[in-house]
């Protein structure tokens, strides 16, 4: 039993390695194409890089031990990831704007999202 309970644990931080590199991978193009098409400063992919570990990190490990079932977790999970973005993106690169930032946090979690589930669901 208990084997299987480490296996299942290391199985575990292995599939949230992999999403969080997937989701930071999709999320820096993103950042990309919209620093780009708003002529904004570079250097903001880091920002992206601390905006994911945390968010991951709050939806992996902190969201599951809420007192939420159905799809009150699934809202909680994405609009967590959005907030947490956006909260990392106005707080250290501090020549974006609320609007951007805002902006910039939703169509990265949307885009992730959706390439997330027809990369591995084909809806």
């Amino acid at each position: 039993m208990a084997y299987e309970e480490a296996y299942l644990r290391i199985l575990e931080v292995f599939v949230f390695f992999v999403t969080l590199v997937f989701t930071i991978f999709i999320e820096v193009l993103v950042t990309k194409a919209y620093s780009l098409w708003k002529k904004l400063v570079a250097g903001v992919y880091g920002v992206v890089l601390a905006g994911n570990v945390l968010s991951g990190l709050l939806i992996w490990y902190i969201f599951p031990f809420l007192p939420l079932q159905g799809m009150a977790l699934v809202l909680a999970n994405v609009f967590g990831a959005i907030l947490v973005e956006y909260a990392v993106l106005l707080w250290i690169a501090k020549k974006m704007s609320w609007k951007d930032a805002f902006y910039l946090s939703v169509i990265m979690n949307a885009v992730t999202w959706l390439v997330g589930n027809f990369t591995f669901f084909g809806l």
